[in-house]
């Protein structure tokens, strides 16, 4: 007796194809993403941290190459007062990065600096006061915001989950 082979429909065999492939992906994902993944989840802090402290500290040590970048300014002791304080934040988040810290007050200094500072990019940059390069700041922004956000997801199912 021949076995017959049945041939299945191409969206069937699509399916099966992007799963397995998924699959393959996932496997090998969990050795190089996998890693990746959990030190952004394990320290969101230190990934913001250090963001703030170079973006606090650039205006700090080279005026000039921060407003070549960003466009001229008016007032430089608030460029460098608002950097002074955005190095403080980074640090702080720093400091919570490298303990582990994820209480409360690191999460909503984290998120509520970031918050503000995307408010104010966003808002400036619409009323042509700043340059649009920052823009690209409050993209990085919000790009904090989700990674805390996706990491306090995380923690919570894995509490719920017994882990």
């Amino acid at each position: 007796m021949a076995i017959q082979h049945r041939v299945l429909p191409s969206r069937v065999q699509g399916a099966e194809y992007v799963r397995g492939a998924y699959q393959k992906l996932r496997n090998h994902g969990a050795s190089g993403f996998g890693h990746v993944r959990g030190f952004l989840l394990t320290y969101p802090a230190l990934i913001q941290g250090f963001y703030f402290l170079v973006t606090g500290l650039w205006p700090l040590i080279d005026l000039n190459t921060f407003q070549s970048v960003t466009g001229p300014k008016t007032d430089l002791w608030l460029v460098q007062t608002v950097g002074a304080l955005v190095l403080v934040i980074g640090a702080v988040l720093l400091v919570a990065g490298w303990r582990r810290q994820k209480a409360i007050e690191i999460l909503l200094l984290a998120v509520g600096s970031a918050l503000a500072l995307t408010a104010v990019d966003v808002i400036f940059v619409s009323q042509r006061r700043i340059s649009p390069i920052y823009l690209l700041d409050a993209i990085i922004e919000l790009a904090l915001i989700g990674l805390w956000v996706y990491a306090w997801v995380e923690e919570q199912r894995n509490k719920a989950n017994g882990h």
